[in-house]
C-alpha cells in the first residue's frame, strides 16, 4: 500500500488525472441505515476532494451542507469528471458543480432541483453527467427538463427536453450516444 486517506460515505467511484485523484463523500453524525424505499431526512456535508495521486495528501477540498431526503443516504452516486481543466460533480441531491480541477475555485454550480423545480429520485440523483463536445448533459426531471444540456465552461442551459417528475427508473448508468444509424 503506497498511502491510504479517510473518505466519508458514498457510492461514487474515484477520478484520476494528471496526478489527482477526486472523490466525493457525505459526511454525517446521523445513522443513515434505512429501509430500501424509505425516504428520511438527514443533515450532512457533501465533500468533493483532490488528493495528490502520489501521496494521498489532500491538495483541496469544498464542503456544503445537503439534506439528504433518499433512500440509501450514504452518499453521491456520480464519481467527479474531468475534463479539459476542470471537474463536474453531482451530488445525490442535485447539486451540479464545476470547479477548476488545479485550484478547487468555483467555476459554476446548479441546484437542479430548485431551478427545475423537481424532486430526487428515490436513490437520489444518479446518472453520471457527460461531456459532448461543449456540452455537459445530464439527466434533471421536471417539466421540460428530463434531459438538460449546459455550456460545459459557463455552466448556461443550452437546452432541454422531456418531463418526468424524477431522473428516470434507471438512474445508474451514464447517458449514451446511440450507435450510428440506430
Amino acid at each position: 500500500m503506497l498511502w491510504r486517506t479517510p473518505i466519508a460515505g458514498g457510492y461514487a467511484g474515484p477520478a484520476v488525472s494528471g496526478g489527482k485523484v477526486f472523490v466525493t463523500d457525505y459526511m454525517t453524525a446521523a445513522d443513515v441505515k434505512v429501509d430500501n424505499f424509505n425516504r428520511k431526512e438527514f443533515n450532512g456535508m457533501e465533500r468533493v476532494l483532490c488528493l495528490d495521486q502520489t501521496t494521498g495528501k489532500e491538495k483541496w477540498k469544498y464542503e456544503y451542507p445537503v439534506k439528504y431526503n433518499i433512500s440509501y443516504p450514504a452518499g453521491p452516486r456520480c464519481t467527479p469528471l474531468v475534463h479539459e481543466g476542470k471537474v463536474y460533480t453531482l451530488g445525490a441531491e442535485g447539486n451540479l458543480f464545476c470547479f477548476d480541477s488545479d485550484s478547487g475555485k468555483i467555476v459554476w454550480s446548479k441546484d437542479l432541483k430548485a431551478i427545475y423545480n423537481t424532486k430526487a429520485a428515490l436513490w437520489g440523483y444518479a446518472a453520471h453527467p457527460m461531456i459532448d463536445g461543449k456540452k455537459l448533459i445530464t439527466l434533471v426531471g421536471g417539466e421540460g427538463s428530463h434531459v438538460v444540456a449546459f455550456d460545459k465552461d459557463t455552466g448556461a442551459e443550452l437546452w432541454k427536453a422531456g418531463t418526468q417528475t424524477e431522473q428516470g427508473i434507471v438512474p445508474y448508468s451514464s447517458l449514451k450516444q446511440p450507435a450510428k444509424g440506430k
